[in-house]
């Protein structure tokens, strides 16, 4: 589809968000929620759906629910009602879903989404994305089919029961990114509360995108559901395809049949599942095993009061106050554990905060990335990484000599803090003798006589030549800005 075509249509996302909230037992039973179990070893009566078994509310469930829509601007009703979502599906052992309908615990939030600027590093404010609603239920079962090549499907009722937050926004969203940048702050102040891990992979945090497409002016069109998304790069792809799918049929003259789809990566499109259902076919109630939820006034204030400063108020101090850079702010305060990295260096005495938040998300994560070590190691090594960092900025460390202090350090297996120490005794020192490099500069000149003159002859580009040369001769060590100096002085 070209750009000219795609200008005459506007996509309109809605995005849904289910949380697994980080409570030890599930949201109406003692059953554990830790992930990773043998199957069906997690579950009592209660989560099974046998008969005569009572659901009891879960406090702790209850308080992550209302800070959560603290933190998004919302309402905290003072009276939710729990309602049974009748439908049936194998992993759905009472045949229904103890959900909230039409009285949830939150109500009217918002996001304020923060993208880059084109031509400048500061955020700009691009989207205020309004949250209708967030209200608490119980997961499903998990159905797992064909494991092993075999032709039969198991149920596994472990995580039925586990304790959920659906936060349902309104359609505000215009794009692919906005829906992606809608994701990553909301799973970043979901990590700044503690509320929930994050984990997509494991479906801690999984979300369902509602699509349509319309010319701007006319009425809106028909939505399709895409279901179950469980990473920012299957969102992204997941909606683009939708949209461009569905301007396709309506450029074509078919219409756009309203419908649950699945995101398939490996082939990359979406896939129909069902007809789309609407909500009175899922025959709500109120559960007649569970009282109305009332919430203390009292309560929420003091919930209120124990917010920590949310990721928007701390990218803005990290910018204001350490000058760190925005692109450099936003990954920080993406996962809290970069954020304590990075408090841990500048309380180790890092000299410059900015250029150590870069150095952390640059060279420290790349030499993490090939080696085998998680990032909480990164955390304890911070003050002797941030040492590091000071020194390769003020000329201590050729680029040369940072890489291979990086890669033994990250290499080895003792701890990380001894291995970096080690690693930076054993490079040696930068070569910075004024005496000592010019006689290398000159010896190496003296060898490329026809690149010289090629040189002074227009050819400027080789001056990166000449630089690699001098530094292979002084085995990398040699003081950069310095070999550089000279250099434009001996070619003239």
């Amino acid at each position: 589809m070209s750009a000219s075509e795609a200008a005459r249509w506007q996509a309109v996302i809605g995005l849904e968000v289910h949380a697994q909230l980080r409570t030890s037992t599930k949201i109406f039973c003692s059953c554990p929620t830790s992930f990773g179990a043998a199957p069906n070893t997690h579950v009592c009566p209660v989560c099974l759906g046998l008969p005569g078994a009572l659901p009891v509310l879960n406090r702790a469930a209850v308080q992550l629910a209302v800070r959560t829509g603290l933190a998004v601007g919302c309402t905290i009703a003072p009276r939710s009602v729990f309602a049974r979502k009748n439908y049936f599906y194998p992993d759905l052992p009472k045949g229904y879903q103890i959900s909230q309908a039409e009285l949830p615990v939150c109500l009217d939030g918002h996001l304020d989404l923060e993208l880059p600027g084109a031509t400048t590093d500061s955020p700009t404010l691009q989207r205020h994305a309004r949250i209708q609603r967030i209200h608490l239920e119980e997961d499903a079962g998990k159905s797992i089919h064909g494991e092993g090549g075999a032709q039969t499907s198991a149920i596994d009722l472990n995580r039925a029961g586990t304790p959920l937050i659906e936060i349902v926004g309104h359609p505000d969203l215009r794009s692919a990114d906005e829906a992606v940048a809608y994701l990553k702050e909301l799973r970043a102040i979901l990590l700044c509360l503690g509320v929930c891990d994050g984990n997509m992979e494991e479906g801690s945090l999984r979300c369902d995108a509602n699509v349509s497409v319309h010319r701007p002016g006319e009425p809106l069109g028909t939505r399709c559901e895409i279901k179950n998304v469980n990473s920012f790069k299957s969102l992204r792809d997941a909606i683009a395809y939708e949209i461009d799918r569905q301007v396709g049929l309506l450029n074509d003259g078919q219409r756009v049949v309203q419908q649950t789809r699945l995101w398939s990566q490996e082939r990359g499109r979406t896939e129909a599942m069902r007809s789309k259902e609407e909500a009175h076919d899922y025959r709500y109630f109120p559960d007649p095993d569970l009282p109305a939820l009332v919430i203390d006034p009292g309560e929420v204030e003091i919930l209120r009061l124990g917010l920590p400063e949310l990721p928007a108020a701390r990218r803005a101090r990290l910018r204001a106050e350490q000058g760190v850079t925005a692109q450099a702010a936003a990954w920080l305060v993406e996962e809290p554990e970069r954020l304590r990295a990075f408090q841990a260096g500048v309380q180790g005495g890092a000299g410059e905060p900015a250029a150590w938040a870069t150095f952390l998300m640059t060279q420290a994560i790349a030499a993490l990335t090939r080696s085998s070590r998680a990032f909480a190691e990164v955390t304890t090594a911070a003050r002797e990484l941030a040492r590091i960092c000071d020194k390769w900025r003020t000329g201590g460390l050729s680029n040369r000599m940072l890489n291979d202090v990086l890669t033994q350090g990250f290499a080895g297996e003792e701890p990380l803090f001894a291995a970096l120490q080690t690693a930076l005794t054993g490079v040696g020192e930068v070569v910075s003798d004024t005496a000592a490099l010019e006689a290398t500069v000159d010896q190496v000149l003296a060898g490329l006589g026809p690149q010289v003159e090629k040189y002074r002859s227009g050819q400027v580009q080789l001056f990166g030549f000449f630089v690699g040369q001098v530094m292979r001769v002084l085995d990398g060590k040699g003081d950069a800005q310095a070999v550089n100096a000279i250099l434009r002085r001996r070619l003239g």
